[in-house]
């Protein structure tokens, strides 16, 4: 026996949802992120919930052998009767032993081959913060074009939906930029790549075509770095501060930025360091904290080990005394933000540019620039894996310095004879 139906689910009511009578009976309605309105009926017992009835069909059916099966099918109930048909007919051909028992597989819907993927990416080198993050990216894509299955994420549907959203009302949308399209386009080709080449539960990857255009003109967050007195300034203001940040005293905080521009070090890899990851002359970076995934040793000067095991004592460099999260080193850039103020520097610049926890790993390879470090040695250093990478993104020499470069020629000055 086999038939199509629709599940039922309960979820909460969306505080913007509107009253309405749904099938005779009282319910409420709402928009969804694609812009299709939903219907769900009130609970009995719970007005804070409702039923809503999934807009895809499912077939449930059973083997010869007398398991049962259910399998997602379409919007389309026509379509999902036919896939009954199909369904019925190929289990029979398993069990019968005229194919083999890897074609009756169930077919999966999108929402759980995302949930399996995002698996798949926790298992690997990812972290479990960073696979969550893909995998919601990847979902508000999907949720965004309306996607039902894994063929509806062709290029040009993926390819409107973030252009209206770099278009959108701010009140209504986050409004993204063009660091933050790339992102999520980053993440949805990861997630149709893996469909057809890993979980093979999809003939071609459908997003193959698509590429990730820059606009060098979009440039929403372009950070800086300090003049040396400015970061003296910064410093010295820290140490002398009494004000107590996200569980940080101003002692604690200045050792953080001195380490910081002293080794180029990112927030996720200080907040996993302790006294026992220096020793003399240096610093090692577990695998596990690191960007690539692979255990490091820095150089460090000798002071600035002393001056943080002063302040922190035997516990971690970076603790976790305020928000009880693994990510509490996102905090950074506000931390910086009020040290800057207390310290009367401007945390944007006047051509916009800004200086945020970040900004210390790019005052660290602008340092060693000025120090006259080649630029060979300053990418070593800042494990990178070209010097273009060092030379465009992270050396931030200012307007004065270059200024002063040009004077060094001398032109229009009469020469001596």
């Amino acid at each position: 026996m086999a038939h199509v139906y629709r599940p039922v689910y309960t979820k909460a009511i969306p505080a913007h949802a509107e009253p309405c009578t749904h099938r005779g009976k009282p319910g409420v309605r709402w928009k969804a992120r694609g812009g299709r309105w939903l219907h769900g009926v009130i609970c009995e017992g719970n007005p804070q919930r409702c039923r809503v009835e999934s807009n895809v069909w499912h077939v449930s059916y059973t083997s010869p052998d007398g398991k049962e099966l259910d399998a997602a099918g379409y919007m389309d109930r026509a379509a999902t009767e036919a896939l009954m048909v199909q369904l019925v007919q190929t289990q029979a051909r398993v069990d019968s032993g005229m194919i083999p028992p890897e074609a009756a597989r169930p077919r999966l819907t999108l929402a759980e081959l995302l949930e399996r993927w995002r698996k798949y990416v926790a298992g690997g080198k990812a972290s479990e913060l960073g696979a969550r993050r893909q995998f919601q990216r990847a979902r508000d894509v999907c949720e965004g074009i309306g996607a039902t299955r894994p063929s509806d994420l062709t290029p040009s549907a993926v390819r409107q939906w973030l252009a209206e959203r770099k278009k959108a009302d701010r009140h209504k949308l986050k409004k993204f930029g063009s660091g933050t399209a790339g992102n999520y386009l980053t993440a949805v080709k990861s997630f149709t790549r893996w469909l057809a080449q890993v979980e093979k539960s999809e003939p071609v990857d459908h997003l193959s075509a698509l590429r990730k255009e820059s606009d060098p003109t979009d440039l929403r967050h372009v950070r800086r770095a300090l003049s040396p007195t400015e970061l003296d300034k910064l410093l010295a203001s820290t140490l002398a501060s009494r004000a107590v940040v996200y569980g940080l005293t101003g002692t604690e905080r200045h050792a953080l930025y001195l380490l910081a521009c002293s080794t180029g070090l990112r927030a996720k890899e200080l907040s996993s360091l302790t006294p026992a990851s220096f020793t003399d002359g240096s610093v090692w970076i577990e695998a596990k904290r690191a960007k690539n995934k692979i255990r490091f040793e820095l150089p460090v000067e000798p002071d600035v080990v002393k001056v943080v095991k002063k302040r922190f004592g035997a516990g971690p460099v970076w603790p976790n005394r305020v928000k009880k999260t693994q990510a509490w080193w996102l905090v950074g850039a506000r931390m910086v933000r009020k040290d800057l103020a207390e310290a009367g520097i401007a945390a944007t610049a006047a051509d916009g540019r800004v200086f945020d926890f970040h900004s210390l790993r790019g005052q660290f390879a602008t340092d060693l620039d000025r120090a006259g470090v080649s630029l060979t040695r300053a990418q070593k250093l800042m494990r990178h894996s070209t010097p273009d990478l060092t030379s465009k993104h992270y050396t931030k020499p200012d307007a004065a310095e270059l200024a002063a470069e040009v004077a060094k020629l001398k032109r229009g000055k009469a020469r001596k004879k």
